[in-house]
């Protein structure tokens, strides 16, 4: 998928600057020429504001709090984190409880204004849209303990009203909506292999692949069709890098969503892990993507550099030819080789520009 003379470039999501016109004034120098959609780096982070949102909400109470993952030597920071658990407050219909609004829109919205501004002013390119992150419909609400014919319908709601505020306020043909699926994806991940996984958050829980792909083509069939849709899909590998990544997985994903949602999808976006190789890219050959739909893979890891994605690609390329590239997840969810051995974001946007001339 090469444009002249490079590969295009998508940058998931977060990126460690501050504020948004940073991000769009740094992406600019380094990947203007390359890139078409620009994130606002997550002024907010990914779902702290969510979190917090939701220990706000006067219909919910804390209930229990459960480990991301189990017991391991390791101290890194997913050992340590404990995700709250809600539930309803006794007196609260559960026919009345609202979740959200989660505080995405408005982040977005004020990131947009930065954007606006420096696109006026010729300092973004004219024909970038900006790109704003929504976590997916249960990575936002996976901690409110209600049965899923319960959760599925909230979480549909909460989320397609954050989209619906972002649509109303960002004119469409400068807008990308780009929907994080992490929890979704991981979940059927661990589904497939929960020998080889001690991740308490997922235990016991029931929703299949088909059940959240249908609630997210709720949402994404009502988003006006000249707003860019876009997916990126997460990856267990980064909470737990020990057994690596099947492919298979988001090949299933990028093909549910696909079938299920009937409007445009721009591009989605699937991660890769460093020791991928032609076999583990072999399930590529099953895409059945929309015919407009751009694939990037997520060759980029700093701890390997360019040699390492000059591999991938490669190896990628037994399976499919032509994809864009980017990093396996966002710049602020380093690797742990990356945590161990950090590098600038300077750095880190020079390799994505020589990746792209590969």
């Amino acid at each position: 998928m090469k444009e002249g003379s490079h590969r295009p470039v998508l940058l998931v999501g977060s990126v460690p600057l501050k504020p948004a016109s940073e991000v769009f004034r740094v992406a600019t120098h380094y990947l203007g020429e390359v890139m078409a959609r620009f994130p606002d780096g997550e002024q907010v982070g990914w779902l702290p504001g969510v979190w917090q949102r939701m220990a706000q909400n006067p219909a919910l109470e804390p209930t229990r709090k459960v480990a991301l993952v189990g017991a391991r030597e390791s101290t890194d920071f997913f050992s340590q984190l404990a995700i709250q658990y809600y539930g309803a407050k006794p007196g609260y219909a559960k026919q009345g409880l609202t979740l959200g609004p989660y505080g995405i829109a408005e982040n977005a919205i004020a990131s947009y204004r930065q954007f606006k501004q420096m696109k006026e002013s010729a300092v973004v390119p004219r024909r970038a849209r900006f790109q704003a992150t929504v976590p997916g419909p249960l990575d936002c609400a996976f901690v409110v303990e209600l049965p899923k014919g319960e959760l599925f319908p909230l979480a549909e709601e909460a989320t397609a009203r954050e989209i619906s505020a972002i649509t109303a306020a960002i004119p469409a043909d400068d807008l990308t909506i780009q929907v994080d699926l992490a929890f979704e994806v991981e979940l059927e991940e661990y589904r497939r292999r929960p020998k080889d996984f001690d991740m308490p958050v997922y235990e016991g829980v029931d929703w299949t692949l088909e059940d959240q792909a249908r609630l997210i083509a709720n949402i994404c069939n009502r988003i006006p069709p000249n707003v860019e849709l876009g997916f990126h899909l997460c990856s267990i590998w980064h909470i737990d890098q020990s057994k690596g990544q099947d492919n298979n997985v988001h090949v299933d994903w990028c093909n549910a969503l696909s079938r299920k949602i009937d409007r445009p999808i721009g591009y989605i976006h699937m991660p890769t892990i460093p020791e991928h190789q032609a076999a583990d890219f072999a399930p590529l050959r099953r895409l059945e993507l929309h015919p407009e739909t751009q694939l990037f893979l997520g060759v980029i890891h700093m701890d390997d550099g360019l040699e390492g994605a000059r591999r991938r690609i490669a190896a990628a390329a037994s399976a499919i030819t032509d994809f864009g590239v980017g990093a396996f997840c966002g710049l602020a969810q380093p690797s742990r080789q990356e945590a161990a051995h950090p590098h600038t974001v300077e750095e880190i946007f020079a390799l994505h520009r020589k990746v792209a001339e590969l």
